[in-house]
């Protein structure tokens, strides 16, 4: 079978067909629109934030935040507020509809970074997701050391991956995404982690507070992907009974231990988060711009912490918990309010309810071992952290244009090539460097000041070509004319210096 070939992947959870031998076709249209919407909805998500960690507790409990974990909910330590997250979508009738955020610990990462791009080769298909998987390995990476540098220490840092190792879909996602990230990192069960909550002398020696792997190491950077928040803070000792998962989220507040994701990422997680910024967004209020609630107002589906709109408007709607995972205590009401749908499973029932305009999925046949069905297609788009780079090279050709005596942009509008060469060779030549330096650097800081020499290089070898190699010929003003021989040697000379320097900081 086809799906026995693929390593280290779960294609039957627990005896149950879990991927189908089977591909579902859709529009490149579709595909870009999604992405196009996730990009604008996450923004909107990581800006409202900051936002909720200045509401008082008692806002956020009516928001479904369990009380355990107010103490940690205001605790930012990265940059970025969730390294990995997901949003689920409806798509019908050309409408793309948000679902839910995933913000702390979404699933389907392996199935849709990785084992979707052997299932489209297979079936010789387009795969969506192409080179997706690379991102994914460069956010990782620069968010453990983004993470590790907010501890202030200078030693390399002592990585672990962790989960539960009795449950198979989140080890091998947790594995799979140690060997993505491509640092120095070492796998250990959460029931192997020593919690030490304060410093302490055994057996003679000094013990300093952390949380330390099965060899007695101090670790520095936890990446716990599929282990809840809300879990974690509700976690004991199955022995002492100690409150181990308040200890670990305590040393994290004092920079013992960076986590990632981090807390900041369960600050998304509830439900009642999209309550909270459909609110604003009814009330016309000036926290979101106008285009941020033109962004709401098409993307987001009305929501609200209790039924009585969708009462009064004769609309069916969705109960689901704050927070909850795979439709589990999920409630479908009609548009008289008579509940016409539930799912069996009650394991979140005790968090705050979220009640949401209902939407129909649509459906596509699908084939599995037995039989073909008619299944309700939902769509999944990720956001990683990769903002640094991009960043960097938008600035890079802003301080290219500005080297210049011309106008680039309006030269290039007007069809001259020789500019757009000259001008693209540094962006690519750029781009090179950057992408060599975020695969390699240990931090964003390193990352960073690389990606500015690279900036300086590109602009010194343009110099060095235009006024010690030729200094009889003025290639500023060539380019101007449209000289294409000119644009093309520059365009050379920009990709050959960025290789060399790219070569030179690969350590």
């Amino acid at each position: 079978m086809f799906y026995k070939e693929i390593q280290d992947f779960w294609y039957d959870l627990y005896g149950t067909e879990y991927a189908l031998y089977d591909v579902h076709m859709e529009s490149s249209h579709i595909i870009h629109s999604i992405k196009e919407a996730a990009n604008q909805i996450g923004e909107l998500f990581f800006k409202t934030a900051p936002l909720l960690r200045s509401l008082d507790d008692q806002t956020l409990l009516s928001l479904g935040f369990p009380k355990a974990s107010f103490p940690y909910l205001r605790l930012k330590t990265m940059e970025t507020e969730s390294v990995i997250s997901r949003l689920d979508f409806a798509v019908a009738d050309d409408q793309i509809k948000l679902l839910e955020l995933n913000a702390d610990t979404p699933t389907f990462i392996k199935e849709l970074f990785h084992v979707n791009e052997l299932v489209c080769r297979h079936f010789q298909v387009q795969n969506p997701n192409k080179f997706e998987e690379k991102k994914l390995a460069l956010a990782l990476k620069h968010a453990i050391f983004e993470a590790y540098n907010e501890l202030d220490r200078t030693n390399y840092p002592n990585v672990v991956f962790s989960s539960h190792d009795t449950h198979e879909e989140d080890k091998l996602t947790t594995l799979y995404l140690m060997k993505l990230a491509g640092v120095d990192a070492t796998y250990v069960p959460l029931s192997q982690l020593r919690i030490v909550p304060a410093s302490t002398v055994e057996e003679g020696q000094h013990i300093e507070a952390g949380v330390y792997d099965q060899y007695g190491q101090k670790i520095d950077v936890l990446y716990r992907q599929t282990y809840p928040l809300e879990h974690l803070i509700e976690d004991e000792d199955p022995s002492t009974h100690e409150k181990v998962g308040h200890m670990l989220l305590t040393l994290a507040q004092q920079k013992q231990v960076a986590i990632i994701n981090p807390p900041s990422a369960f600050l998304l997680q509830s439900k009642a988060v999209q309550a909270l910024i459909w609110a604003l967004h009814e009330q016309h209020h000036p926290f979101f711009t106008k285009e941020e609630h033109h962004i709401i107002e098409t993307y987001f589906l009305p929501t609200y912490l209790e039924e009585d709109p969708f009462i009064e408007r004769k609309q069916a709607f969705v109960k689901k918990p704050s927070f909850g995972r795979e439709g589990d205590t999920v409630e479908i009401y009609n548009e008289d309010g008579i509940k016409i749908d539930e799912d069996q499973h009650k394991t979140y029932q005790e968090y705050t309810a979220v009640y949401q305009q209902f939407i129909s999925l649509p459906t596509a046949t699908m084939k599995t071992q037995t039989q073909t069905v008619e299944a309700h297609i939902m769509y999944g788009c990720f956001l990683s952290h990769v903002a640094v780079g991009l960043g960097l090279l938008f600035i890079g050709v802003i301080v290219f244009e500005l080297t210049t005596k011309f106008n680039d942009r309006e030269l290039i509008k007007k069809g001259n090539v020789a500019v757009a060469l000259k001008l693209w060779g540094k962006g690519i030549g750029l781009a090179i460097v950057i992408f060599t330096v975020w695969s390699n650097s240990l931090n964003l800081v390193d990352a960073t000041l690389w990606g500015i020499v690279g900036i300086i290089t590109q602009v010194v070898t343009y110099w060095i070509i235009e006024f010690i190699m030729t200094p009889k010929t003025s290639l500023a003003k060539k380019v101007e004319e449209g000289n294409v021989a000119v644009g093309v040697t520059l365009f050379a000379a920009s990709i050959a210096v960025s290789l060399i320097v790219a070569g030179s900081l690969t350590y």
